[in-house]
């Protein structure tokens, strides 16, 4: 299928993303995918569907940026000392039912630190007392950053699974997405993220704005050092990222917890993510949808000379598999 699609750069990348789905995912899923494609008979259209149908059901799932600059989780201006005050004397939620309370319960866990850079978040640091600043080991000369509650499977991706939802393409689109899901990563959406579930601590950790949106747009993920609980290899295809340009390259993070009862993220979550980033950029799948989305952004009406052809019959594709 790849030596067949000659300069054709989008049946490239969906060739390769059938190779890549099997290179990098899990075990069980790459036998998955694999049957799959030998099911197509060799035949181009038929594994140009199956890698298309991966994309759309697979990889804009994790991809959180769909071509635009995300909206922050808050604004950072620093807060009110009435909020901070609250802050500190609220009781962290191991299982917090908004982004609000993730946002704070996960500060709290994670040292009121970007768990990437350990810089601590300029709006909690503006507040600290004596007692807090010796708790959480800050002094003035602590550097800092202001910090994004990161989801990693992102809320987008909590449709409703109600039997009685009158949307129901919706919810067969859903259904589709967690049951690969399930599959690839052994990961249960429904009773571990369905609902007030997507903001569990297990699936999340503050971090600097910069790096949220790089891990947003696949750009950026953390691959697990064998033997070494909780600690990850930060990975990414950019060496010019600001916020890593004082850390060596191969930069490794160790997740830890202030607080026995809050949770540190989900080792599958983060394996699945790492294995979509890898799969998305070796393939040339992202480069292909970030192409799509900015399409998008710009065309308000289909040209009349036909040369938005290929692109409506990609978007025609990405609907009917939705549907």
């Amino acid at each position: 299928m790849e030596a067949s699609a000659g300069a054709d750069q989008e049946a490239l990348s969906l060739a390769r993303c059938l190779g890549y789905l099997i290179r990098e995912l899990p075990s069980r899923a790459k036998v998955i995918v694999a049957d799959e494609v030998l099911a197509c008979n060799a035949d181009d259209e038929g594994m140009k569907d199956l890698s298309q149908f991966y994309i759309n059901h697979l990889i804009r799932v994790f991809r959180q940026n769909k071509g635009q600059t995300p909206t922050q989780s808050e604004h950072p201006s620093r807060p009110s000392f009435e909020m901070h005050r609250a802050f500190f004397s609220e009781v962290a939620e191991p299982a917090p039912r908004d982004h609000s309370t993730a946002k704070s319960s996960a500060l709290k866990r994670d040292n009121l630190r970007c768990v990437v850079t350990g810089w601590v978040d300029s709006s909690s640091k503006a507040s600290l007392g004596p007692a807090e600043m010796q708790r959480y080991n800050v002094n003035p000369n602590s550097p800092e950053t202001y910090t994004n509650y990161c989801h990693i499977f992102p809320p987008s991706t909590n449709w409703s699974f109600d039997s009685n939802d009158p949307e129901e393409k919706k919810k067969r689109y859903a259904g589709t997405v967690w049951a690969i899901i399930n599959a690839f990563g052994a990961i249960d959406v429904l009773s571990e993220l369905g609902g007030e579930k997507i903001h569990r601590l297990e699936n999340g950790f503050t971090m600097d704005p910069t790096l949220h949106t790089y891990f947003d747009d696949l750009k950026l993920w953390f691959e697990e050092v064998p033997n070494a609980i909780n600690t990850y290899r930060v990975c990414t295809f950019s060496n010019t990222i600001g916020p890593l340009l004082v850390f060596p390259p191969n930069h490794i993070i160790t997740f830890t917890s202030t607080d026995p009862d809050l949770p540190v993220p989900n080792p599958a979550y983060l394996n699945l993510h790492a294995a979509v980033c890898r799969i998305a950029h070796m393939s040339g799948a992202a480069g292909y949808l970030y192409l799509e989305d900015r399409e998008i952004e710009k065309l308000k009406v289909l040209s009349r000379d036909g040369s938005s052809a290929k692109f409506l019959a990609s978007r025609l594709k990405s609907v009917e598999l939705r549907t």
